[in-house]
């Protein structure tokens, strides 16, 4: 009785994905020395009044979002030494994106390994610090220098981070942040468009002014050493928001609706294909996929290594055959997905 219940989440979710997307939730760490305690912030009037007015202006540039506002921003507030006890507290809560703004270069060989941990336990988030090469498609490096706002202020790079979160936190996954508008920004470090483009190559997220504003030049991802398994696609922050999500997606619904309940047989692999398949058309129909290009299957080749492992003699079997072989508890899918970029090189050529 647990398949249908399986097709509808996964339709509700496809149903959502959007607006899951586009109003992400922020995780944020913050020290001061009153305050102390964790709290749910999901506008200005929630801001508790007790910590310091640095810490207030933090949350408040990160609920400034983008095309929407964060959905919420949890924050917990502490004053130790080092962020041990934040850390752990966050493994205990949901949320998207991740930020320290009092974080320095020393706190990083401790809290990038984290998150790292973190995702290896299917927890699917990104990290938006300053300076962090980190050369990670879930890290976003953010390097912008000597930012100024139009009321005279002079935020950090670390304090800017928690606006670049709520920037990505409220933009559509049918969008990049690229050439977002800041407009509280009267100015930013100069850079030639040869030295931006070395940042940004170098997996860089800065600000640039066009001459009559400041904006995000690209929204890239730290990671620069492609492999095969990762390629450019995953040096794009729309590109890794769009996986992550499908990733929880889909995660979520076999850890709610499958696993135990339903019995692992070749007809169900095949049912959960079809499920699965069905929420990537409904993602393509919502602009997030490429239309057509987007497959759940059995991992013949994964199931023909688990086959072997456990001593059955797979020389002479088909490919069909070893689609319907009993694997026990164990299933293997292969999953295929084209995630649909936003438009940002252009080639005009015009004629007379």
């Amino acid at each position: 009785m647990g398949l249908p219940q399986v097709n509808i989440q996964f339709q509700q979710l496809a149903a959502s994905a959007i607006q899951r997307g586009n109003r992400g939730i922020i995780c944020m760490l913050l020290k001061d020395t009153a305050g102390l305690g964790t709290y749910i912030i999901q506008s200005p009037t929630d801001i508790p009044s007790t910590i310091s007015s640095a810490n207030q202006n933090r949350i408040k540039n990160a609920l400034i979002g983008n095309v929407t506002t964060p959905s919420k921003i949890l924050i917990r507030v502490g004053n130790e030494a080092n962020w041990n006890a934040g850390l752990t507290w966050a493994e205990t809560v949901k949320f998207d994106l991740f930020v320290i703004p009092e974080i320095v270069a020393g706190d990083l060989s401790t809290v990038n390994p984290w998150v790292t941990t973190q995702r290896q336990n299917y927890k699917f988030f990104r990290f938006v610090s300053p300076q962090n090469a980190a050369d990670k498609e879930y890290i976003y490096n953010f390097t912008a220098a000597n930012i100024t706002l139009k009321d005279n202020t002079t935020p950090t790079i670390g304090d800017y981070c928690a606006r670049i979160a709520g920037i990505i936190a409220g933009t559509p996954l049918t969008q990049a942040i690229t050439y977002v508008v800041l407009p509280e920004v009267a100015s930013v470090e100069s850079l030639s468009n040869t030295a931006a483009g070395t940042r940004i190559d170098n997996g860089e997220v800065i600000l640039i002014n066009d001459g009559e504003k400041v904006k995000i030049a690209r929204g890239v991802t730290s990671l620069k050493t492609l492999t095969t398994s990762k390629g450019a696609p995953f040096q794009k922050i729309k590109i890794v928001e769009i996986l992550d999500l499908i990733s929880s997606d889909v995660r979520k619904t076999l850890e709610d609706n499958w696993i135990g309940d339903i019995n692992n047989s070749y007809d169900n692999k095949v049912i959960l294909c079809t499920v699965i398949k069905g929420y990537f058309e409904s993602l393509e129909s919502q602009g997030l996929l490429e239309k057509g290009k987007n497959f759940a299957e059995i991992d013949i080749k994964a199931t023909k290594t688990y086959l072997t492992s456990i001593g059955i003699d797979i020389s002479n079997l088909t490919d069909q055959q070893i689609k319907e072989y009993n694997t026990n508890d164990k299933v293997f899918l292969k999953l295929t997905v084209s995630p649909l970029d936003a438009m940002e090189d252009f080639t005009l050529n015009i004629y007379m």
